[in-house]
């Protein structure tokens, strides 16, 4: 017996029409999370080169612009905390 057969017999059409549009819409959500997450990654990147500098405040700037699209990022909460820190306001 073949596979194809087996599925034309006991799956509906209309549920094989969902579950791959499911599929699809699942892998682009996929695909969204992850440019937000590079997104993210960037404005991080561009604080930590600020706090490099000693720019605290361009460098709290980039930060919440990442936390608003990444905040679970653990590298990102630790550059905040220095950038508040360097800001003399340990939040």
């Amino acid at each position: 017996m073949r596979w194809g057969s087996v599925l034309q017999r006991n799956v509906p059409h209309h549920l094989v029409v969902w579950l791959v549009c499911l599929l699809w819409v699942f892998a682009g959500c996929a695909a969204n999370f992850e440019e937000t997450r590079r997104q993210a990654e960037a404005y991080r990147n561009i604080g930590e080169a600020y706090l490099a500098q000693g720019n605290a405040t361009a460098a709290l700037q980039e930060l919440l612009r990442a936390e608003k699209l990444y905040s679970d990022d653990p590298y990102l909460q630790n550059d905040l905390g220095l950038a508040y820190l360097g800001k003399n306001r340990p939040e």
